[in-house]
């Protein structure tokens, strides 16, 4: 599966008709209803903040894209497991400090240790984070999804590009 790339590939992708500056999907019929579902992951991950989860709200239509990720994961490196925590995927709002509509309000974006690899957090290439993240980076990669720290998100996924 591809992901979309650019604003309009994401709005068919996503059916999204129309959506406003506050990250809210303007739709006939419940959008998130209809399109955000909880993902069943093939592992148990912690979560920022403390608990655990096996599932993760996810735009639909990238269900497949992200079971294809954890089941790279548990299968070629389920040492990183352990380490990885959830902080976050499906939230209705605009990207931090702007206008634009964040990903995170398609459900095409995850957000993963959040308190080692913050927002802004300076990372050139994939070889300025610790191995294990650099394993979880290459599966994200070899499924289609792009990485954050490419624009300066480290912690961010996304399941999408041109935007």
């Amino acid at each position: 599966m591809k992901a979309p790339n650019g604003i309009d590939e994401i709005k068919t992708f996503c059916n999204i008709v129309e959506w406003n500056s506050s990250g809210v999907v303007f739709n006939p019929s419940n959008w998130s209803t209809n399109n955000i579902i909880l993902h069943e992951l093939p592992l148990q991950m912690k979560v920022s903040g403390g608990g655990s989860t096996s599932f993760i709200h996810i735009h639909k239509n990238a269900n497949l894209a992200l079971h294809n990720v954890f089941e790279m994961i548990r299968a070629d490196y389920p040492e990183v497991i352990p380490e990885l925590i959830f902080s976050g995927s499906f939230v209705p709002r605009t990207k931090r400090g702007q206008s634009d509509i964040s990903v995170h309000a398609t459900g095409l974006a995850i957000d993963f240790n959040a308190e080692m690899f913050p927002f802004d957090h300076q990372v050139k290439q994939e070889t300025d984070v610790i191995l294990w993240f650099q394993n979880v980076i290459h599966c994200f990669r070899s499924c289609g999804w792009k990485w954050g720290g490419d624009f300066g998100d480290p912690m961010h996924f996304q399941f999408c590009t041109g935007y």
